[in-house]
């Protein structure tokens, strides 16, 4: 999630305590669904939560997943 991290304080001027609770929260709700799903549905419902939560494009599902 590093990269994820340094991308929203730069890009949203945001500290880095404030960027790692943003990308904790969203990497909890990501793993409540890989947790209770299974198929293509989940994988739109992380990008989902990905774009809403921190305003990026799926390219970075990979800093959530592994």
């Amino acid at each position: 999630m590093g990269r994820v991290i340094k991308l929203l304080m730069e890009r949203d001027g945001i500290s880095e305590d404030e960027a790692r609770e943003q990308c904790t929260s969203v990497k909890e709700q990501i793993d409540e669904i890989v947790d209770t799903n299974t198929g293509f549905s989940t994988l739109e419902q992380i990008e989902e939560i990905i774009a809403d939560e921190l305003g990026l494009e799926p390219d970075y599902i990979d800093d959530f997943l592994f």
